[in-house]
């Protein structure tokens, strides 16, 4: 069945303007989803962070409509923050999309003291999808902006300036990346746009 779910899961990404985010399927993702499916303590976390992103999907998918993004970043905030929309990082990062402060800043949120619009699910979205554009109008490819959106969007620069390689799992195959944590981070974020392409995985 698995492996059906995997052959059959599709985008629609019909209208954008900025190409599809496709799945990639290696070792690595299929590690990922397998440990998002290996027992049910591990399935019951992905059925509860499901639940909590079907109250921001519609917005978050009609935001990236207007924005000309793939649908299926829709997957960013499930892997950054499993949809807590109170989530925070001893990195200082915060909200569904777990932006730090000075990039929240940078894309018009306002972070100080008094009020943190990173908790803001609709004003964070809009500051994140920015974001992603800005990145992906350098790399054109979304690998590299999910690289860049975890690891740092002047280093993946650096690397693709340095290499010509326009694919984050290039680059690890050409030994360029070894932080592993980056490079799991793709990888989850593959994993779990099939787990949300087919939430009955997570129910068996």
């Amino acid at each position: 069945m698995l492996a059906l779910a995997i052959l059959t899961f599709t985008t629609n990404s019909q209208g954008s303007d900025q190409r599809e985010l496709k799945v990639v399927m290696n070792a690595r993702v299929m590690r990922h989803l397998h440990i998002s499916l290996s027992n049910e303590t591990t399935k019951a976390k992905m059925r509860a962070m499901l639940e909590r992103m079907s109250t921001y999907r519609p917005m978050i998918e009609a935001r990236l409509k207007e924005a000309g993004l793939p649908p299926e970043l829709v997957v960013i905030p499930a892997v950054e923050s499993m949809y807590k929309i109170d989530a925070r990082s001893p990195q200082e990062a915060a909200g569904l999309w777990q932006l730090i402060p000075e990039t929240a800043r940078h894309y018009g949120l306002r972070v100080d003291d008094k009020i943190d619009e990173r908790l803001d699910a609709e004003k964070s979205t809009v500051a994140a999808l920015k974001y992603l554009k800005a990145i992906h109008d350098h790399t054109h490819d979304w690998s590299l902006t999910l690289l860049s959106y975890n690891a740092g969007d002047s280093r993946v620069r650096k690397l693709m300036k340095k290499t010509g390689v326009r694919n984050a799992f290039q680059l690890a195959r050409d030994g360029h990346i070894r932080n592993d944590e980056s490079l799991n981070y793709v990888s989850r974020v593959m994993a779990a746009l099939i787990v949300i392409g087919h939430p009955e995985l997570v129910n068996k």
